[in-house]
């Protein structure tokens, strides 16, 4: 298996310090990326991601593998990341020691688990197939917790040590998450460090954390603690070599500052190195099995019922069964742990979808929209392992399935629909793999007159023909305008989206247009598409319609949508031909 480790410091690469990357080139020794943003995207983050590797290395970091899930591995997921791994050049890849995912549905939450022998061994046994899947060594990163299960035959550090030298896999020690432990659980940091062999180290994470009552939250949206420095102080002692990471995901400052951030870690780093007073640590020994006590749970019977608390969108109350799984004798009670999970779960995907759908927010307001989420969840629950892909089915959702919501305003749920119909393409057209080059905009003068009746054309996959009820575009301009939008007409609306230049714009297409445009990306000839559109306007001549169509054609070449066109003998790189072709379509011929 491949295995290599970072150097010196390094920041978390996130979206909106890209542009300011590549224009600045700032002194760093390396980046970490979060890889559920990268695998499966094209596009501007997969540009960006190749460019900033080749200024510097790059390490994965990922909050979707669910090592300790009872559910297969996804091997998708795996495949996609292997070959993202090789294709960056990545120097480690890792994710964190929790569980995200539960049959088939995903909570986007990194949720604790129960350190006991059985669930060692099932970690274990997970941990060497991903590796052999990944084909490199994995770095496991130890997670903040809330909660504690009351079942356990060992602590954190006890189970990470055995598992370290069980599978070979590593630990990205996160200091900030182990404080955050220590006030909300208990955790003997000293006793935790000792246990970790240097050799097992990949890197070290800082990050800020929000401090509520009674309960430390791991939220990277605030500056590192001074007790968060001093225990990095004291793990850069014990792991001297370890490289060092700045997270940062909330309320994202300049690039500036969080180098400044950075720079503090250089400092306690270089301070730590000049008293570097390593203990003594303990012999390390492959656990044995603890035996089996009444009081024992296994760990589908511990997963299906912290489960049904983190996803039930309900606060947890003192009395709840479930409350009988974890520890009752923690810093943080145990009602108040539960239900940060319980509210994280629906907080997350709240933001996730008020990102996405800003005009359908703005269209209900908030209270009603939120209310939307919750409905949408309980029908279709998060499953896909990037949080970006949790509002896919909203359109449909409104559509079909979702009660009235715009009654009092004298409008349909199609309306809604329509425009999340438009968000959603506009999202998901942003990741588009990037195709083969589209053809020059000259190519149709290269096809000859009796060529044109059976000429087909491929488009590109970066382009979405969406079909609206109501004259949504106009409403969005003006929501994104921070206008007061009017009243849309109803209709039968064609937007015809696409990227060009990573950027996604559309076009509006009359119905003939897009019945023309729909038979062509189907594989149809450009005589029967002109047919098909002329069924539709049997008051205008065909040779109008035919114009028309060529006029469609030579627009959408302009931005970039046809990538080869079929049944053109001439190379359509080179035009000697006249532009204006007459055809005429035979009069028997169909859609």
């Amino acid at each position: 298996m491949t295995s290599s480790v970072p150097l010196g410091f390094g920041l978390g690469l996130r979206e909106p310090h890209y542009s300011w990357t590549l224009h600045h080139r700032p002194q760093l020794d390396w980046f970490e990326a979060v890889t559920e943003n990268f695998i499966g995207s094209g596009g501007k983050p997969r540009r960006y991601l190749e460019q900033v590797r080749k200024d510097y290395p790059v390490a994965l970091h990922g909050v979707g593998l669910s090592i300790a899930s009872l559910d297969r591995p996804n091997l998708k997921y795996l495949a996609d990341l292997r070959q993202l791994a090789s294709e960056i050049d990545a120097i480690c890849v890792s994710d964190h020691l929790c569980w995200t995912r539960h049959m088939g549905q995903n909570s986007h939450d990194l949720l604790p688990i129960a350190f006991t022998e059985g669930v060692l061994e099932h970690v274990i046994s997970r941990v060497q197939e991903v590796q052999e899947r990944l084909g490199r060594r994995l770095f496991l990163e130890n997670a903040s917790a809330y909660v504690s299960f009351a079942c356990a035959d060992m602590d954190e550090s006890e189970f990470l040590a055995a598992l370290c030298q069980a599978t070979g896999c590593g630990v990205l020690l996160d200091v900030n998450n182990l404080y955050v432990n220590k006030m909300n659980l208990g955790v003997n940091t000293q006793a935790y460090l000792s246990r970790i062999d240097p050799e097992w180290i990949c890197y070290m994470h800082l990050a800020g954390h929000s401090v509520l009552p009674k309960v430390r939250v791991d939220t990277h949206d605030a500056p590192v603690c001074d007790m968060v420095w001093d225990l990095y102080g004291q793990a850069a002692q014990l792991f001297p070599k370890a490289a060092t990471l700045l997270e940062w995901d909330g309320q994202i400052p300049a690039f500036e500052a969080l180098r400044a951030e950075l720079g503090k870690a250089e400092a306690v780093h270089a301070t730590a190195l000049q008293t570097l007073a390593r203990p003594v640590l303990p012999t390390l020994t492959m656990r044995q099995p603890a035996a089996a006590t009444s009081r024992q749970r296994e760990w589908p019977e511990l997963v299906a019922g912290f489960w049904r608390m983190a996803t039930s969108q309900c606060h947890v109350v003192p009395g709840d069964e479930t409350l009988d799984l974890v520890a009752k004798d923690l810093a943080t009670p145990a009602v108040v742990g539960m239900n940060v999970y319980a509210d994280a779960y629906l907080l997350r995907l709240q933001d996730a979808l008020c990102g996405i759908y800003p005009s359908v927010l703005y269209v209900l307001g908030k209270a009603r929209f939120l209310d939307l989420v919750r409905d949408f969840l309980a029908v279709h629950p998060p499953s896909e392992t990037s949080i970006k892909y949790v509002g896919r089915a909203l359109a449909g959702y409104l559509r079909d399935d979702c009660r009235p919501l715009l009654e009092d305003d004298g409008l349909s749920n199609q309306l809604l629909a329509d425009l999340a119909e438009f968000e959603w393409t506009t999202s998901d057209l942003i990741d588009c793999h990037n195709g083969p080059p589209s053809v020059p905009a000259s190519a149709l003068t290269a096809i000859s007159a009796s060529e044109w009746e059976q000429v087909r054309f491929s488009f590109t996959d970066c382009l979405r023909l969406v079909q609206a009820n109501y004259a949504v575009a106009p409403v969005i301009f003006a929501i994104d305008c921070a206008e007061a939008p009017e009243k849309p007409p109803k209709g039968d609306f064609h937007y015809l989206f696409y990227r060009q230049n990573e950027v996604v714009s559309f076009l509006e297409l009359a119905p003939p247009e897009a019945c023309c445009f729909n038979l062509l990306q189907q594989g149809g000839t450009f005589s029967v598409a002109c047919a098909a559109a002329a069924e539709l306007t049997p008051d205008t001549n065909q040779e109008h319609v035919i114009a028309t169509m060529v006029h469609c054609l030579h627009q959408w070449l302009r931005v970039g949508l046809i990538i080869d066109i079929l049944g053109c003998d001439a190379p359509v790189t080179k035009s000697t031909t006249a532009s204006h072709v007459k055809l005429a379509v035979p009069a028997n011929t169909g859609p």
